[in-house]
């Protein structure tokens, strides 16, 4: 625990005040505006947002896997991931490694995913469930057909709210440290769960797993302290504290996050007469960098 309190003294004297106050606008109604991909400089815009707020979104000249696939290669992301549970098909992710968000009839068996084929809302979480802290740096959402009322998009600045509830002391957030804090389960599929932290540092860099959805138990119980500071972060977790935003996707945006800094998740929605809505979604491994024209 010495080394958690040493790495995060130097973690928020790094910090800046716009951080420590919140990235995201106080204003409830705030949406971002996307960047037009093809526009000028728009790489070079697309990972300045992302640094800075911890996802970029980015609007497409259309939903096409080539024009995605095209946008992540230029980016440095390089091939989509698919954790191992999903290997062997059970119609979730296709060949090219990226998957479909669709409400589904809970009748058609193997293929339906709570967070992928229901209409349900999703509470906050970091994808790659079983995945060490920090493996799955980048998360990409298009949208293909928006809902007909609902579906918002939500983003947690879960390490921004570390930094901020470092104010009343270093000893409010040390719990979340804590290696057996917080389990993950592939619930439904294969019952596997990993134990870990909630926050971890590599090198002077914060990295998150905060998730709070039906994959996630919070070892309250055996780790003193967890639950004020679990309570004290979900308190950050809402509209108007600088550390959340909601807004809805439309047709051809992408929504690029920092998995392993932010956390998100999604309001319920409804679907429009014969327009369902559709998102497709990869995972990768790397941040987005631009190298420049080659």
């Amino acid at each position: 625990m010495r080394d958690v309190y040493r790495h995060l003294s130097r973690f928020t004297c790094l910090q800046d005040m716009r951080l420590r106050k919140g990235v995201y606008s106080k204003d409830p109604v705030w949406t971002p505006a996307p960047i037009r991909l093809g526009g000028v400089g728009c790489y070079e815009k697309i990972c300045l947002s992302y640094k800075a707020m911890g996802f970029a979104l980015v609007e497409l000249p259309d939903t096409a896997i080539d024009t995605v696939m095209s946008m992540a290669r230029d980016l440095s992301l390089g091939e989509p991931y698919v954790p191992p549970q999903y290997h062997g098909g059970a119609g979730l992710y296709d060949s090219t490694g990226f998957n479909y968000i669709q409400r589904k009839d809970e009748s058609v068996g193997d293929g339906v995913h709570r967070g992928f084929s229901t209409s349900q809302s999703q509470a906050l979480h970091v994808d790659g469930t079983l995945e060490p802290i920090g493996r799955v740096r980048t998360s990409l959402l298009v949208c293909c057909q928006p809902a007909h009322r609902g579906g918002e998009t939500r983003i947690f600045d879960a390490v921004g709210a570390v930094a901020y509830l470092t104010r009343y002391g270093l000893s409010s957030v040390a719990p979340l440290f804590d290696p057996e804090c917080l389990r993950r389960s592939d619930v439904g599929r294969s019952q596997s769960s990993r134990l870990g932290p909630v926050f971890a540092f590599a090198g002077d860099e914060l990295l998150t797993r905060f998730s709070v959805d039906n994959t996630s138990t919070w070892m309250v119980e055996s780790v003193d302290g967890l639950q004020d500071s679990l309570e004290m972060l979900l308190e950050c977790a809402i509209p108007g504290s600088g550390l959340f935003i909601s807004f809805r996707l439309e047709s051809r945006q992408c929504l690029l996050l920092a998995n392993d800094r932010v956390a998100h998740g999604r309001a319920a929605y409804v679907d429009g007469y014969g327009l369902p809505r559709r998102m497709l979604r990869g995972l990768f491994l790397n941040r987005p960098v631009y190298h420049g024209t080659p």
